[in-house]
């Protein structure tokens, strides 16, 4: 009894290839699909974050004065150059931490939001420089 597997006469239908490629295909697809509805939804929580944290941004920079610093830089470039160090450290000393990070991770998720949506550029580049 031979094995029918290894002789070179059994040949695999036409078909199977064509399935095998078409199944390969559609997950693709669907994966695509879904890794960009799940960025347009975590994109579309950013944008509904974004309002609030910005304005909360906003207001913490009024009240902390740090507007006043640029004015100050304006209107007496040689004092602030002439001290530099203490300047610094005051703007520093006056920067909202909470409210920055807060921008800073809403921003970083939208980021993230839209690299799931468009995809990995340095995949689609990939045929650029080869």
């Amino acid at each position: 009894m031979e094995n029918t597997i290894f002789q070179s006469d059994s040949i695999a239908p036409d078909t199977l290839f064509e399935g095998i490629i078409g199944r390969i295909q559609r997950e693709q697809h669907r994966q695509s699909l879904m890794r960009a509805g799940i960025g347009f939804g975590i994109f579309l929580l950013c944008i509904t974050l974004a309002v609030p944290v910005g304005n909360d941004f906003v207001v913490a920079l009024r009240e902390s004065g740090i507007m006043d610093y640029g004015s100050l830089i304006i209107s007496d470039f040689g004092a602030v150059v002439v001290d530099w160090q203490d300047f610094a450290l005051s703007i520093l000393m006056a920067l909202p931490v909470i409210e920055v990070g807060e921008a800073l991770a809403v921003s970083a998720g939208m980021l993230y939001a839209l690299r799931l949506v468009v995809g990995d550029p340095r995949q689609r580049m990939t045929h650029i420089f080869s």
